[in-house]
């Protein structure tokens, strides 16, 4: 509206990019006895300015230019990498430094106090958890749960076997040899044979301390501070803390089949078949099939009803 401030002729203006990535296209000079600089966002100016005739200096500054800055670029892009990469062996380095920190951490608790974690999360799981009154059932359970402890030898830990009064095929281990197993996985197996591998498999997990490993690994640095230490008390206040996830925690799969290999040579230092298992898993399969192909079909309107 006020006119035209400055005229700055393109022939005799300095070219060159600037601004983040490049941005914007800048002519520089002077006019009128004063400097001028020009900053110009839309590239197309470029062609316009081609499609004028400007003269071959002009245009060698131009694409000088622009070469100049793709060279910038680059050397951003490339700095860019390098500091994603350090700082991704930074990271790396930290976690694999907590992993081992954490791991030294889990092997310097003292089975006495991993059996209070266990413990404190039992009994939290029997406040919430009825049991199975049935006689018969329990005594399969501790039978079959008899054997393979002595298949065991040694053991740090005074096991403790209970039964769950829930319809669901399924059985977890808690720290310090607490292990509870559910009604519907001893009336789904078809003897002690197929219950005795889930046992296994779930020992497993306590001797090779998964739980305790994960819930160190969720609780963070301050139980490898406590350990170092020698804080008992304070160990087991923390992990009591963070141990209502225990009964429900999952496995890796390398602890998975961790337990799975050990548990598989535990059941046959018991004498107890090792085919059990497999044969559980292919009824439990079978039975997930049928569920599948079950469904009849049926339209519901509520979508808060059941």
């Amino acid at each position: 509206d006020e006119g035209l401030a400055a005229a700055l002729p393109y022939r005799d203006a300095a070219n060159s990019f600037t601004g983040t990535d490049d941005r914007y296209l800048g002519f520089s000079g002077e006019a009128d006895g004063r400097e001028i600089r020009i900053l110009v966002a839309d590239r197309s100016i470029l062609a316009r300015l081609e499609a004028i005739g400007m003269t071959r200096d002009v245009l060698e500054r131009l694409r000088g230019a622009r070469a100049a800055g793709g060279r910038r670029r680059l050397r951003r892009l490339a700095a860019l990498g390098v500091v994603a990469a350090v700082l991704g062996l930074a990271v790396l380095a930290a976690w694999l430094g907590f992993l081992w920190a954490v791991d030294r951490a889990v092997a310097s608790i003292p089975a006495g106090w991993e059996q209070e974690i266990g413990r404190a999360t039992a009994s939290g799981v029997l406040a919430q958890e009825m049991v199975c009154s049935d006689p018969r059932m329990n005594a399969a359970v501790q039978e079959v749960g008899r054997r393979l402890v002595a298949g065991l030898g040694a053991s740090p830990y005074a096991w403790r076997l209970r039964v769950l009064d829930s319809p669901d095929v399924n059985a977890f281990a808690l720290p310090g040899g607490y292990i509870f197993v559910n009604r519907g996985l001893v009336q789904r197996a078809a003897d002690g044979h197929e219950a005795a591998g889930v046992l296994a498999h779930e020992m497993q997990h306590v001797l090779r301390r998964h739980g305790i490993e994960n819930l160190a690994r969720e609780i963070g640095l301050r139980i490898v501070v406590y350990a170092a230490v020698g804080d008992a008390s304070a160990i087991e206040q923390l992990a009591a803390a963070n141990a209502a996830g225990l009964a429900s925690m999952s496995f890796s799969r390398d602890q998975e089949r961790e337990a799975d290999a050990l548990g598989l040579a535990l059941v046959r230092r018991a004498g107890i078949d090792p085919s059990g298992l497999e044969r559980l898993m292919g009824a439990l399969a079978a039975d997930w099939a049928a569920a599948k192909s079950s469904c009849a079909p049926v339209r519901v309107s509520d979508p808060d009803g059941v």
